[in-house]
């Protein structure tokens, strides 16, 4: 009896570690795609600012290098907000960027050449804060590296919630994350 409730255990406790800390060892690469209409957007979005970039830069510009960061509402009132920079966290390295794309149809956001740590149980948030004391759940994260989308409410205020999350429920860990305004 005392052998079997060993072994049970042990069998318990190896299924937990795994589930634990096999992602960590394991990447999960996402190649999603834009719709085709919010991909145009986006990519016009870009190619106004790399000619804003091109221009001379005049006495009241700054030195410092740092992103382009657009906001554009097109004539038939789509938005595009970014890129905004992704940021690690202490044990979480990461790179990669976040757009907020929307049409009057839809609202997604979409992560560009994001390199994540795996881990068990993340999830996506938008949230008030970086502790998710007030979020709301944008689902399971589809992986940790590549291009991902996910799908946003269209009546959510981000000026109310500013913050991307990577947050791992079962640990109550923040991951990366990104302040997309």
């Amino acid at each position: 009896m005392k052998k079997t409730l060993f072994a049970l255990l042990c069998i318990a406790l190896g299924a937990f570690l795994w589930w634990a800390f096999s992602p960590l060892f394991i990447d999960t690469e996402v190649k999603d795609t834009l719709d085709p209409t919010l991909q145009a957007r986006l990519e016009a979005q870009r190619q106004v600012d790399a000619a804003r970039k091109q221009q001379p830069a005049t006495s009241s510009d700054s030195t410092e290098e740092s992103p382009t960061v657009h906001t554009e509402v097109t004539a038939d009132g789509s938005l595009s907000r970014g890129p905004f920079p992704i940021k690690g966290t202490s044990g979480h390295p990461v790179s990669g960027t976040v757009d907020v794309v929307e049409s009057p149809e839809e609202r997604v956001l979409y992560f560009q050449d994001y390199d994540g740590t795996n881990g068990p149980d993340l999830h996506v948030y938008l949230s008030k804060d970086l502790e998710a004391t007030d979020i709301i759940d944008l689902g399971t994260a589809k992986g940790n590296k590549g291009d991902i989308v996910y799908g946003m409410p269209l009546d959510v205020d981000l000026t109310e919630y500013p913050y991307v999350l990577t947050w791992c429920k079962a640990f109550n860990v923040l991951f990366d994350y990104a302040k997309i305004n």
